[in-house]
């Protein structure tokens, strides 16, 4: 198939940006702690054996992630986000634990908010994705 057969990937739907904002403004918002060095995100990185350094790419990445969800590359930044999602629902898994320092399973709510959020952007716009979308 030549560029010219192939077809534009269809016009996303309005309400899609209703998941991008939420899951772009709670990364954004917890990649402005960790790059700050927030307290309670630096007495978890440093219970994973991962501060400064840990953190500090995470925040990083976060940060990205976020900035990806708004861009014309949602489905890349829904697919990424998500990938960060998986490795925090594995930290708290098996190191953190489900309730971080009192909260009431506060921070577990909010990754599985981002992660449903990043998912539903992610295959709405699955055609848009490098390498796997023309086959999607």
């Amino acid at each position: 198939m030549s560029a010219a057969d192939k077809r534009p990937a269809p016009e996303a739907p309005l309400w899609l940006w209703l998941p991008r904002l939420v899951a772009a403004g709670i990364m954004a918002f917890v990649a402005f702690l960790k790059l700050t060095g927030n307290p309670a995100d630096v007495s978890l990185f440093t219970l994973l054996g991962m501060e400064p350094h840990g953190r500090i790419l995470v925040g990083l990445v976060e940060g990205a992630c976020a900035l990806l969800l708004l861009s014309p590359y949602a489905a890349t930044g829904g697919v990424l986000t998500s990938a960060v999602m998986v490795g925090a629902l594995i930290a708290h898994a098996t190191k953190i634990g489900f309730v971080v320092q009192g909260d009431g399973g506060t921070h577990i709510l909010l990754l599985v908010v981002v992660m449903t959020s990043a998912l539903v952007v992610a295959y709405v716009r699955r055609a848009e994705l490098p390498l796997i979308g023309d086959t999607l």
